[in-house]
């Protein structure tokens, strides 16, 4: 029964345990598509459908207290000098800790091209989730948790997005005897031919469309209307987003085994970065905290321990039995014969007794 009732209340510290390790939704529940969780092997690629910034984005929602968790943030296809931004989802308080001692901490790291690991401004608390701009040089950002002081009452949800689109474009097919409306092109330039009129639309943003006429290339910067003309040639630019924004995330129990294997060798330097909320960027750095390697015990090891302690109490009290009752006195077989022995004693005195007194009584009469 005390075995019984010791079990009962273990797994409801259990129960309770593992409730507190795992919090509420911090983030919206409309982002479900674009949302991968820390200490999984969650992933999700950013989605047009989300609407709420001006390219799009993913998100990371860390509700878990574990070590050694990490996710990665890259573009799909392979870019150099991009921009993207960070903070907590769209700056709502509840979309990260409140208190300064939270528990749990995200660093904050990327891997440049000479293979070299930088340390950037860690996710701790209220520090590191407003909104700030990372430069990366087409490699991807590195996120780890680690324990940190404190109660872990509130998770993170942290918004990752593109400032601007990352198009691929080229000139559709030429439009011979075509114009575009006089009124629209914005520059003439003396060029060669053709294909360098188009050529300098592609490496330049504003221009949308060109027409080759008598050695000049006229440039448009809007959609206009195109009408016929003798003797010159249009073509229109069209381009498209071929790079979406991707966040992958790892169970820690892979990241323990394969470790950080992307990176080669760790410095820790102030960031090409920019915080909006805080004033002195170039002089900040990282703080040590004390850490605490505390893994969360599986539930199998738990039982198997609550088992073997009642199995321990059971053999203690069998035990305990089986002494007491081997202690008690026995009556020795000596004592019985003698106690025998007086009663056949006694039994055959009186039988004498009895014919005794006969015996007298007819010899009388």
């Amino acid at each position: 029964m005390k075995c019984k009732t010791s079990m009962m209340i273990m797994l409801l510290v259990i129960l309770k345990v593992m409730h507190a390790a795992e919090h509420d939704n911090p983030c919206p529940s409309d982002l479900e598509h674009i949302v991968a969780n820390m200490c999984t092997d969650d992933s999700a690629t950013e989605s047009s459908i989300d609407g709420y910034k001006v390219v799009d984005s993913v998100v990371l929602r860390i509700t878990k207290q574990q070590n050694n968790c990490i996710c990665h943030v890259s573009l799909q296809n392979d870019a150099t000098n991009y921009t993207i931004y960070m903070s907590k989802y769209d700056g709502l308080s509840n979309s990260a800790p409140a208190q300064s001692n939270c528990g749990l901490a995200v660093n904050v790291n990327y891997v440049d091209t000479s293979d070299m690991t930088r340390s950037l401004q860690s996710i701790e608390c209220t520090s590191g989730t407003s909104m700030r701009s990372i430069d990366l040089g087409g490699n991807e950002l590195i996120l780890k948790s680690r324990i940190i002081l404190g109660n872990f009452t509130r998770g993170y949800c942290m918004q990752i997005y593109r400032d601007k689109a990352i198009l691929s474009c080229k000139m559709d097919e030429p439009e011979q005897k075509t114009i575009g409306s006089d009124t629209d092109w914005i520059q003439a330039l003396n060029l060669q031919s053709f294909d360098d009129c188009k050529r300098y639309c592609l490496q330049n943003e504003a221009c949308v469309a060109v027409h080759y006429e008598h050695t000049y290339c006229f440039i448009y910067n809007q959609t206009t209307t195109t009408i016929e003309k003798d003797n010159a040639v249009y073509s229109q630019k069209h381009c498209v987003d071929t790079q979406k924004l991707q966040i992958k995330c790892y169970n820690p129990e892979s990241t323990t085994t394969t470790g950080d294997y992307r990176s080669t060798t760790m410095e820790t330097v102030t960031p090409q970065i920019t915080d909006y909320r805080t004033t002195d960027h170039s002089s900040m750095k990282i703080e040590k905290k004390l850490t605490k390697d505390n893994g969360n015990v599986s539930l199998p090891v738990i039982i198997v321990a609550v088992v073997g302690w009642c199995f321990t109490a059971l053999f203690a009290l069998t035990t305990f039995y089986l002494y007491r009752r081997s202690s008690r006195p026995r009556p020795t077989i000596g004592r019985e014969l003698n106690a025998n022995n007086q009663y056949e004693e006694l039994s055959a005195s009186r039988l004498s007794s009895n014919y005794n007194s006969l015996t007298l009584s007819s010899v009388k009469n």
